[in-house]
C-alpha cells in the first residue's frame, strides 16, 4: 500500500510546484505563498501517515488479531471468534456494508 501512497506524495508535490508558479504568474506572490503552505502541510501529513502505517502494524498472537491502518483505524479481534481465511472474495461480499474495509487505495471493488 505504501508505494501508491507515495506516488500520491510525489504527484502531490508536482502539483504544489505547478500551481505555485501558475497562481504567482496569473495572481499574485502572497496566493501562490499560502496555497503553497496549504498543499505543503498536506505533503507532510500524509508523508507522516504513511510513517505511521510502518510503526503500526497488523499484530497477531495467540489471543488476538489486531488490525490497523496506520493511526487512522484499529480494530481487534479475538482469534476465538475467527472462523476461518477467505482466499477468494465475491462482488457480492466485498460490497456487504458489514464488511470491514482498512485499504486506503485500490480497494477491489
Amino acid at each position: 500500500m505504501a508505494p501508491m501512497l507515495w506516488v500520491l506524495a510525489g504527484i502531490s508535490i508536482l502539483e504544489l510546484l505547478l500551481v505555485h508558479l501558475l497562481v504567482s504568474l496569473l495572481l499574485n506572490a502572497a496566493a501562490a505563498a499560502l496555497l503553497s503552505l496549504l498543499t505543503a502541510a498536506g505533503v507532510i501529513w500524509l508523508g507522516v501517515a504513511i510513517a505511521a502505517m510502518k510503526r503500526r502494524p497488523v499484530l497477531l498472537d495467540a489471543e488476538r488479531l489486531v488490525m490497523r491502518v496506520g493511526t487512522f483505524k484499529s480494530v481487534t479481534i479475538p482469534v476465538s471468534t475467527i472462523a476461518g481465511l477467505r482466499t477468494e472474495w465475491d462482488a457480492q461480499a466485498l460490497k456487504a456494508r458489514t464488511l470491514l474495509k482498512l485499504s486506503l487505495v485500490a480497494f477491489p471493488m
